[in-house]
């Protein structure tokens, strides 16, 4: 029985709504950042509860507040040797148009651009993804990942 609420639980929690505002508890990892340097991986941690949650204020405000480590977090990876197996010149290519969309990032919540927001955002979303694909993650593929998230 008590297996069964468990289950219950698991599949009702993946079929909720993201929340608007990031939570402080430790998400499970996802397949297919297994096998990342636990730099990419602690990118990916910050970056995805903002990127899922609903647009608006509280998001851009949340992002915003997060740029500094999401600086941080861009700049040890730019510093990072490149992973086993990954192409060293895609590599640097890509920790640098992820640690320079931060930087853009920083620029448009300095700015309290909000119409520049998403754009910038979406930048970082994108130079993540190209830095989990060159250390060897897989591309994520679920609906609505690229544009954004579905609300």
């Amino acid at each position: 029985m008590k297996r069964a609420a468990l289950l219950f639980c698991v599949l009702a929690a993946c079929g909720g709504k993201p929340k608007a505002e990031p939570t402080s508890k430790v998400e499970p990892k996802h397949d297919e950042h297994a096998n990342l340097p636990a730099e990419v991986v602690k990118f990916h941690d910050l970056l995805s509860p903002r990127w899922h949650a609903e647009k608006g204020p509280q998001r851009t405000k949340d992002t915003c507040t997060a740029v500094a480590d999401f600086a941080a977090t861009a700049d040890s990876l730019v510093k990072l040797a490149p992973p086993t197996g990954s192409d060293a010149t895609k590599w640097t290519a890509t920790t640098k148009e992820l640690a320079d969309a931060v930087v853009a990032l920083k620029t448009t919540c300095d700015a309290h651009d909000d119409a520049a927001f998403e754009e910038a955002f979406h930048h970082v979303h994108v130079g993540f993804h190209h830095v989990a694909e060159t250390a060897g993650g897989e591309a994520e593929h679920h609906e609505g990942h690229e544009e954004g998230h579905e609300e």
